[in-house]
């Protein structure tokens, strides 16, 4: 897959949200962990950059011509399927 339409740039929202993930999981490390709150905002935040991955990544293969508009679709719903799957681990 060719890909690049954005220069890869959408790694980045992906690298984001495994940054904040590894913040959740090592909070109990820290001399004062953040709040059961501020985690649940946390985990919020990790959803919405990979549901925004998902959006970019797909949206790159399409206007990259990797991708029909039929495969697009497809692949896009897959996706966030499996984000919501990924998160109920």
């Amino acid at each position: 897959m060719s890909g690049g339409f954005f220069g890869y740039a959408q790694y980045k929202i992906d690298q984001i949200a495994d940054q904040i993930s590894d913040v959740i999981q090592r909070n109990d490390q820290k001399p004062f962990p953040y709040s059961p709150a501020t985690i649940q905002q946390l985990t919020e935040a990790v959803r919405a950059l990979e549901i925004a991955f998902v959006y970019a990544n797909r949206t790159d293969c399409l206007l990259s011509g990797d991708d029909s508009e039929e495969y697009f679709e497809k692949r896009l719903q897959q996706d966030l399927i499996a984000v919501d799957e990924d998160l109920k681990d």
